[in-house]
């Protein structure tokens, strides 16, 4: 997991709305979890993403299906800091998590009851299989 960031790296952010948005959500990393919540000091995954873009002035859907059916749709090779990725984590063939794109292979999400905000690599085998595709707000 070394391609991972974590709490003490160097970060450097220009001024595009994106790598704000990047910027808000590791500033929330160790929050816990809590269905339903949408911060400032507790998040589910979806609310994680709503509160990020609300801070750059984004109103975007609060559940995670409805975020991944409106913005705008994009590939994996072209993720930018501060978008969206979506997953199924439930096997019902809908979206059921959302997570935000960070850099490399890395990605902060809300995951469960009992976690903390926190990176994932988006290249576990785990990840790969339930994606559904990612969307831009900004």
């Amino acid at each position: 997991m070394s391609n991972l960031r974590n709490e003490d790296s160097d970060l450097l952010y220009s001024n595009n709305t994106g790598n704000t948005i990047a910027s808000l959500v590791e500033s929330k990393l160790g929050c816990p979890y809590e269905w339903g919540a949408a911060g400032p000091n507790s998040f589910d995954c979806s609310g994680l993403a709503y509160w990020a873009h609300q801070q750059v002035g984004i109103s975007i859907p609060r559940m995670s299906s409805d975020q991944g059916a409106s913005g705008t749709p994009i590939s994996v090779g072209d993720l930018q800091p501060g978008d969206l990725m979506f997953y199924d984590t439930k096997g019902s063939g809908s979206i059921t998590h959302t997570t935000i794109y960070v850099a490399g292979t890395s990605m902060i999400h809300a995951p469960k009851a009992g976690d903390v905000v926190k990176y994932t690599d988006m290249n576990y085998d785990y990840w790969t299989t339930k994606f559904k595709g990612a969307r831009r707000y900004w």
